[in-house]
Order: C-alpha cells, then structure tokens, then sequence
C-alpha cells in the first residue's frame, strides 16, 4: 500500500513539472469580402480599343481611397479621386474629379467581386453642389467592368 501511495506522488510530482501547453484553437480564415481580406492596394483596368478606364484603390478596414481614371482615346477624359466605404462587396463613396477643365463630385456606387471592379449605372440628381444617386439602392452594372491588373 506504502508502494502505490509513493508511487501515485511519484506520478502527480512528474506531471506537475511537465504541465501540458494549452490546446490552441485554429484561427479563421477572414472570408475574401471581408474588409480584413481586402486591406492593401488593388488595380484594375478596362480597355476597349484605344479607350481605358483603371483605378487603383487602396482598401483599409472598410474604407476605400485611390484614383479612377477614365481616358477615351484623343478625347478628354475624367481623373480623379475616389473616397469611399466597402460593405458587402459594394464600394459606394463620392469621385472628386476634373473633366474638360471643370471640377466635379458625384456620388459612385461599385460592385467588387473577385478580381473585378464594376460601375453601377444609375439616375444622378444635383443636390448641394455634387451629383447623387436618385436612387442609392440601384444595382444595374454597366458594361463598364475594370479587372485586376499587378499595381504599378
């Protein structure tokens, strides 16, 4: 009896010294719309014939900043900048740009699925100096779909 009750001291004493590390649970993969997924740079671009249109939009938690350029060949073109918010895969925000020599702000919605970044069509109204969108629920695509390129 002295034996097992040494023995079990014995044991209880080795275990104690060689305390088991805490079973870790594997962290989730974040989902690829997430904002998490999305931080970072991202480029893309549409050419059709001479004309191009490209952006290139910085992702950071949820918020959108970057340039878009629309350049029509031996036109002029619009350039500016995009700031914005990214939810559920839809980048709205307002596009501050120049156009034939004038100043412009119009209110933008994107759908951003995998590697391609599309411009919703959508009735614009003037409201306090900047055009908006009649309708901010509209979700018809244009033809005008940009794909993801390397950033330069």
């Amino acid at each position: 009896m002295k034996k097992t009750v040494w023995m079990s001291w014995i044991l209880l004493a080795i275990a104690a010294c060689n305390p088991q590390p805490p079973k870790q649970e594997p962290t989730p993969e974040p989902k690829a719309d997430s904002p998490i997924a999305m931080n970072g740079k991202r480029c893309f671009l549409m050419a059709a014939g001479k004309d191009t249109t490209s952006a290139e939009l910085t992702f950071d938690n949820g918020k959108v900043t970057g340039n878009y350029a629309w350049s029509p060949f031996e036109q002029h073109g619009a350039y500016g900048d995009i700031t914005g918010e990214l939810k559920d895969g839809w980048i709205r925000g307002e596009y501050a740009f120049e156009i034939e020599g004038s100043n412009q702000v119009e209110e933008v919605k994107f759908k951003l699925e995998g590697s391609t970044l599309s411009k919703v069509e959508a009735e614009l109204m003037e409201k306090g100096g900047k055009l908006v969108l009649k309708n901010p629920d509209e979700t018809k695509i244009t033809n005008e779909v940009l794909t993801e390129t390397p950033c330069k």
